[in-house]
């Protein structure tokens, strides 16, 4: 994990407390620090950051470290150190406050993945304030005996993990991201024919890291039994993580997806064919759950595996559709399963429809984790 910590005024008190956190931090993170808009420049440059912690939230540079950590897809944590406590709002020149709260601190505290406070009164204060739910307290060891300074580096250390497990498809790199589809893709087919060598290559390449990824990702969007259906086809077994008990923080869409009403299943008539009815009624279901924007990624795999296993009347479900008004929204859910799944048309019951909407679905269900 590579941190930096930006102390925009220089603050020896704030100084100290970063060098304390980072001599008392683990091997495995890489801490840096910054206290110039050029110095944080220069070092998100030389090597991508994770995480950038802002350490206090009144210096006039910092929507220019906002703009940089969306620049570098680094993420931010705040650290206020007391400047969000009712008694320092209250000091401040009441036109400097207000040009500064309506510019850019609320939009700070909103956007940082996590704020750190340091005792209950601040998590308090700051809980009041209403700009953000995401409150972490972490005790200071200069400040309290009640903790130590390795105390509090593993504390801290675990918000940033949490911030880092949190909007986890946001973090994955493309190739992650592709072997997720890929798993996706093989959930569907439950057939290794359908795998080429170069799809099996990626999968089996995964590291623990990015296979911890891809079951979080699983966990928080209700389609691990497809992560795992699939990665039994590739005959490769992830690595124990247990995704149920990882900290993460939940987007509200994405526990309004999660609270949505199910799609309606398919069931085989007496004939050994699927129901048009009961097809048209799943396509109309998707179709207004992406109009509510309660559309999420498990809805379009469960579709994908309906459509592979489809046994009915093409004709008739066109037709069925086409009378219904849904056949457009039909040919963009194909886009989507195809998108989804890495799927080739061939299963599909109609072409599919790659237009505006579909893409705003898209990006919808890719940002469905998104804080």
């Amino acid at each position: 994990m590579n941190i930096i910590h930006y102390n925009p005024h220089n603050d020896i008190v704030i100084a100290e407390y970063i060098d304390t956190l980072n001599m008392a931090m683990t091997d495995e993170v890489v801490s840096r620090k910054a206290s110039t808009v050029k110095e944080i420049k220069k070092e998100l440059t030389a090597q991508h950051a994770d995480i950038i912690n802002i350490h206090g939230c009144w210096h006039h540079s910092l929507p220019i470290v906002m703009s940089l950590a969306n620049k570098h897809k680094a993420r931010l944590v705040v650290t206020p150190h007391g400047q969000l406590e009712p008694w320092v709002m209250s000091r401040q020149n009441n036109v400097i406050k207000l040009f500064r709260q309506t510019i850019y601190q609320r939009k700070l505290i909103r956007q940082a993945y996590s704020v750190i406070v340091m005792g209950e009164m601040e998590y308090l204060n700051t809980k009041k304030i209403g700009w953000t739910e995401r409150i972490e307290i972490v005790s200071n060891s200069l400040f309290t005996s009640k903790t130590t300074d390795t105390q509090m580096a593993k504390e801290t250390l675990d918000v940033y993990q949490k911030v880092m497990d949190s909007n986890v498809f946001q973090a994955m790199e493309e190739q992650t991201r592709k072997a997720l589809f890929l798993l996706f893709k093989a959930a569907v087919t439950n057939n290794r024919h359908w795998i080429d060598n170069e799809e099996v290559a990626l999968v089996g390449n995964l590291d623990y890291y990015k296979w911890r990824q891809i079951m979080i990702y699983g966990y928080t969007t209700s389609t691990l039994e497809y992560i795992l259906r699939g990665a039994d086809v590739f005959s490769i077994t992830p690595p124990e993580c247990h995704p149920e008990n990882i900290r993460c923080y939940c987007a509200a869409r994405a526990k309004r997806i999660a609270e949505s009403n199910r799609l309606p299943m398919l069931t085989l008539g007496d004939n050994g064919t699927h129901s048009t009815d009961d097809m048209t009624a799943m396509i109309r279901a998707i179709k207004e759950k992406a109009e509510r924007k309660t559309i999420g990624i498990s809805d379009i795999i469960l579709l994908a595996v309906s459509l592979f296993n489809l046994r009915i009347d093409e004709d008739e479900l066109r037709f069925k559709l086409d009378e219904a008004q849904l056949s457009s929204f039909a040919a963009r859910a194909m886009a989507l399963c195809t998108y989804f799944t890495c799927m080739p048309e061939g299963f599909l019951i109609m072409h599919s429809k790659n237009d505006r909407k579909t893409k705003s679905i898209i990006n919808s269900i890719l940002t469905q984790l998104k804080l």
